[in-house]
């Protein structure tokens, strides 16, 4: 061992850090699926402290990869070790939480942002005593309430959901075949919610979940709006407002928008989602059956029609918002 693995080894070891990874829950899904109805949810039992959205653990992971594969190929092994690499950046991200669960006096700490789930193998191969919840919903839904965010990012003159159409529904079919793969290869390490059943059913899946985290059910599980949660603040500032605004996060389930999207997407959206998921396997294993919806003349001129002023609309903002850089400069 060289002598800068002795003290990266040492100062490891050594670290007083209060939070055993029996105590860390991490949430992720599909962006829009309802994992901060999920996240409201889990933080309103007594021994579960919610935080706000991290933001940075798929960053810190993906650096963590970089790094181990810098020590593969001989760059700074000399440094240190994979396995002191694997429990520095444990440790380092544990660092961040633990006061957090010194300061409110409760047992289990949820880190939620939709991205974790692109790197809930890394992870769990990380934190392989910790929780994960994983939050599934219908892609037509997912489409639509994204097709809502964007349209109130443009009146807001916002950044939310960056991309062309096709970037967008690309994005949604590779995180659900993620989402298919987790599934097949966690099917009792992550616990798998569907937007769905806890908007329909949340005294059940609220029981489920806490058989799977080995604690007392409690009914204020149920009514996640009539609490406050740490994550409102930055889930309803000015940056975020296209995604949500005060009475949108303080919400309780419900199944207002559960079939929205059956009328406000066209059918060749539809059609979009069944030609990319339709080989997916999701039917199998989450139930959601997509169909070809026939389409008449008018529905195809009406398709093209929609998708080139899509992205005129998304020209117009482009050029509006390299006009504004310019303004300033």
């Amino acid at each position: 061992m060289s002598k800068a693995q002795k003290i990266i080894s040492e100062e490891v070891k050594n670290s007083n850090i209060k939070l055993d990874d029996e105590n860390l829950i991490f949430v992720g899904g599909i962006a829009r699926s309802g994992t901060t109805l999920v996240q409201n949810v889990i933080d309103s039992h007594s021994k579960i402290l919610g935080l706000p959205e991290f933001k940075n653990t798929e960053r810190i992971i993906y650096l963590h990869r970089q790094m181990k594969d810098e020590i593969k190929k001989g760059f700074i092994d000399l440094i240190c070790n994979e396995q002191e690499l694997d429990l520095y950046y444990k440790n380092f991200i544990k660092s961040f939480f633990a006061p957090l669960k010194e300061e409110y006096n409760v047992e289990f700490i949820s880190e939620k942002h939709p991205p974790n789930l692109k790197v809930f193998d890394d992870l769990i191969h990380l934190f392989p005593k910790s929780k994960f919840v994983l939050v599934t919903r219908d892609p037509r839904a997912i489409l639509n309430s994204m097709k809502h965010v964007r349209h109130r990012a443009r009146k807001k003159r916002l950044i939310a959901l960056t991309g062309s159409w096709n970037d967008i529904t690309n994005r949604i079919k590779n995180e659900f075949e993620l989402t298919c793969k987790l599934y097949e290869k966690y099917p009792k390490k992550i616990f798998f919610i569907r937007y769905e059943d806890i908007v329909t059913d949340i005294e059940g899946v609220t029981k489920d979940f806490c058989r799977y985290m080995s604690i007392e059910w409690e009914p204020e599980m149920m009514r996640p709006g009539d609490h406050e949660h740490l994550n409102e603040k930055g889930m309803i500032s000015d940056y975020n407002a296209a995604f949500y605004d005060k009475v949108s996060f303080n919400r309780n389930a419900d199944t207002s928008s559960l079939y929205k999207w059956k009328d406000e997407l066209t059918k060749q959206e539809k059609n979009d989602i069944y030609d990319l998921l339709k080989s997916s396997g999701i039917e199998n294993k989450f139930g959601y059956k997509l169909s070809k919806e026939p389409m008449s003349i008018f529905d195809h001129i009406s398709g093209i029609t929609i998708s080139a002023s899509q992205k005129l609309v998304r020209i117009f903002y482009i050029i509006q918002r390299y006009a504004q850089k310019f303004n300033r400069i």
